[in-house]
């Protein structure tokens, strides 16, 4: 790869200021204790 490859140019000269502001929620996939046990007790 030499110094002519588009995406490193591209990426070198991308500007941040075109992208909208998203917001992000996590999200809690791990199993609650009863869920755990009454899965157990089945």
């Amino acid at each position: 790869m030499g110094d002519n490859n588009p995406v490193k140019q591209g990426v070198e000269t991308f500007d941040k200021k075109c992208l909208k502001k998203t917001s992000t929620a996590e999200k809690n996939t791990l199993p609650t204790k009863e869920g755990t046990v009454s899965a157990l007790l089945l």
